[in-house]
């Protein structure tokens, strides 16, 4: 089984079955055995990560919608992601298990990857002269000092 916890320090135990996935397809019309499709959306909709977790986990809490919303944001959202997919991997035979498994971690070191590309780009001195270059191009000559105030006032 796996598990998260949120940012009120309650740990939420996932566990997929077939009562989940059906439950999961009668309250959010998401089917979990849809291939790795879910793995994507949630990747784009943290929003739909937490309603999916509420789901698999509210059989285990009192706790609504609205609070366990308010204690899901930052590296929670991560942590949580991946116990879901862990999760959901161990729903299934050795075989698909195993090869889930290894798309799991190839999503991570797939976005690991990309963030260091991302932030080498912002990092880079020549975006700054590209982005400088085009808004002269675009606007014209820029500066950053304010104009110079007016040494007249028209009369009232």
């Amino acid at each position: 089984m796996h598990s998260f916890t949120d940012n009120n320090d309650r740990t939420w135990a996932i566990e997929i079955t077939v009562s989940a996935i059906k439950r999961v397809k009668a309250v959010l019309d998401i089917d979990l055995l849809a291939g790795g499709k879910i793995f994507e959306r949630i990747a784009d909709d943290p929003v739909l990560l937490c309603d999916l977790l509420f789901v698999l986990c509210r059989a285990d809490t009192t706790v609504t919608d609205e609070d366990f919303g308010q204690a899901m944001a930052g590296d929670v959202l991560d942590a949580a992601s991946l116990a879901f997919m862990e999760a959901l991997a161990d729903f299934f035979p050795s075989r698909r298990r195993a090869l889930m498994h290894k798309t799991i971690a190839k999503i991570d070191d797939l976005q690991v990857i990309a963030m260091d590309v991302v932030e080498a780009k912002l990092d880079s001195p020549s975006l700054e002269a590209k982005l400088r270059q085009y808004l002269q191009t675009t606007l014209g000559e820029t500066s950053t000092a304010s104009p110079a105030a007016s040494g007249s006032t028209p009369d009232p």
